[in-house]
């Protein structure tokens, strides 16, 4: 039998010494990788263990005005629970003017929200309404709480409010007047956009129509329709194109004037025409209209 050298004992010895580096090195990782796991499934669990109350929308809009100029309000909060279920809890509306008191607009009891299940494709949620009034002339801000007596113990509290407000200020009645004007030289001649908006506050039921009337050169008017109605504060348009006759390489001027017809009666046409001009080197032109209007109108 043949003995190993000290050569061979110090080889020997040196392997050893390295296979239980490596081995030390291995158990070392697996026990940070156990480790972490335990962290990451406690984080996971902490978070499923909970609810998680936040909004989706709150918001405030209003459905009408009275005959005495007060504002009709209707807000909605819809509330989600992103985390596991939970049971009763309060949600308060309160409003504000510009520098508060905050006051009480209504407070209900909902009896919880299920909770958020890993395959759903939407979240759970709960959608509440309440009514309103708010004096014209005024600015109101609303702010809405979810769990406002802090009953529930959430993985986050920070996510349960949600803020809106509403703009009573505006002016009464119906006023139209032209947003915008877009004219574009084509094979035969100018094809023009319109946009009407009514500024005030009441809607305008009745037939809305532009017409285009060539100034110069002059020629004769075009008219077209626009539809039957504008919300308050809104703006409708383009509705299609309207062809205009207009010669190329001259610069031509054109009145554009809105109307409407029917039961909208407008407060004051004086801004229901607007001239504009598309010089000779211009193929097309966008024209965003301009109005002064008193700041108590």
């Amino acid at each position: 039998m043949l003995l190993p050298n000290n050569h061979s004992r110090t080889r020997i010895a040196r392997i050893s010494r390295f296979l239980t580096l490596i081995l030390a090195g291995i158990v070392v990782s697996t026990s940070i990788q156990a480790k972490n796991r335990e962290l990451i499934g406690s984080e996971t669990a902490l978070v499923k263990i909970k609810p998680d109350l936040r909004f989706v929308s709150f918001r405030a809009e209003r459905t009408g005005i009275d005959a005495d100029d007060t504002h009709q309000m209707l807000l909605t909060a819809s509330i989600t629970n992103t985390g596991r279920a939970c049971g009763s809890f309060v949600l308060r509306i309160e409003k504000s003017g510009r520098i508060g008191p905050w006051t009480r607009v209504a407070e209900v009891t909902i009896d919880g929200i299920e909770g958020r299940k890993p395959d759903a494709m939407r979240l759970p949620s709960a959608i509440r309404t309440f009514d309103d009034i708010v004096p014209h002339g005024s600015i109101v801000y609303y702010r809405a709480t979810v769990d406002s007596l802090d009953t529930i113990d959430e993985a986050r509290e920070d996510n349960n409010y949600a803020g809106s407000y509403y703009d009573a200020s505006g002016c009464l009645g119906v006023d139209l007047e032209l947003s915008r004007i877009q004219m574009e030289r084509v094979r035969s001649g100018i094809a023009f956009r319109v946009w009407i908006r009514n500024r005030c506050l009441a809607d305008c039921n009745g037939e809305i129509a532009y017409s285009v009337t060539p100034i110069s050169p002059p020629g004769t008017s075009i008219s077209q329709s626009m539809g039957i109605s504008i919300p308050g504060e809104a703006t409708i348009g383009p509705s299609g194109t309207m062809l205009v006759p207009g010669s190329a390489g001259t610069d031509l001027v054109y009145q554009v004037t809105i109307g409407a017809s029917g039961t909208c009666r407008e407060s004051s046409e004086a801004n229901n025409t607007y001239r504009v001009t598309l010089n000779a080197d211009e193929e097309e032109k966008t024209v965003e209209c301009r109005y002064w209007y008193d700041p108590g109108t």
